[in-house]
């Protein structure tokens, strides 16, 4: 999967306008209606890629337990997704985070609420059959929001970005002001952004794979010019690159 080739340019046009709308939506109504499911389903297998697979399961009874890193239990949610990965290696953890927010935002879009989930449910009991070298590595609970998002807590971007935005092309700008609103775990916000010749450049702990892809495509979004993404891991630091190509 060439993260650069995922998306159309209306494509993003329209996610982009999704970034303000989502939330991490926890009290969902217990049902969705025949059309939305398809419409769910189609996008489980739009964003499917060569490592990372998307599967929709109904929730069944007693399956979300107490709430998980401080928030609150989900309710009546009727639908889960599951992130299947092939490998935990840092590119396929990668590839899991970018087209699972590229799911999200277009859930968003129907619209349905969603919440990343790494814990707070009961995995023994969830009705989820893997492939051979698969494993779990997130869900993502969907359905029509029951709840208001709150207010936003958001990093300035003095504390997120290396150098001025102000001074970088604009595309690069505006790519540094969608990743400020991409989610993370426990809100955490934990790159860096910065502007270096030819390439914006996203950085992560090595153990944040996930929220490294989740960065890249809120910073697709906001590419239209020629350009390619690179990926490395640099002294315990996982890279990404958007070269802007000549």
């Amino acid at each position: 999967m060439l993260p650069e080739h995922l998306l159309t340019l209306s494509e993003k046009e329209a996610l982009r306008d999704c970034v303000p709308e989502r939330f991490s939506c926890h009290a969902f109504r217990p049902a969705l209606t025949p059309a939305l499911y398809a419409s769910l389903t189609y996008l489980c297998g739009r964003f499917r890629g060569d490592q990372v697979r998307f599967v929709p399961l109904p929730v069944p009874d007693g399956f979300f337990s107490t709430g998980f890193l401080g928030l609150n239990r989900v309710q009546g949610c009727p639908v889960v997704i599951a992130a299947l990965v092939r490998d935990q290696g840092p590119a396929s953890l990668t590839e899991a985070g970018f087209l699972g927010e590229a799911l999200v935002l277009s859930l968003t879009r129907l619209p349905l609420g969603t919440c990343y989930l790494t814990g707070g449910y009961r995995r023994e009991i969830l009705p989820l059959k893997t492939r051979a070298g698969e494993t779990l590595s997130f869900l993502i609970a969907a359905g029509e929001a029951a709840e208001s998002p709150g207010p936003r807590r958001k990093k300035s971007m003095s504390r997120l970005c290396r150098g001025d935005p102000a001074a970088w092309p604009e595309e690069a700008g505006l790519a540094a002001t969608l990743v400020q609103s991409a989610p993370s775990s426990q809100n955490q916000q934990p790159w860096e952004i910065a502007f270096e010749g030819r390439s914006l450049v996203l950085s992560v702990p090595d153990f944040r794979h996930l929220e490294l892809g989740i960065a890249m495509l809120h910073a697709e979004l906001a590419l239209t010019v020629p350009h390619h993404w690179a990926c490395s891991v640099q002294r315990r630091v996982c890279v990404a690159r958007g070269i802007l190509d000549d």
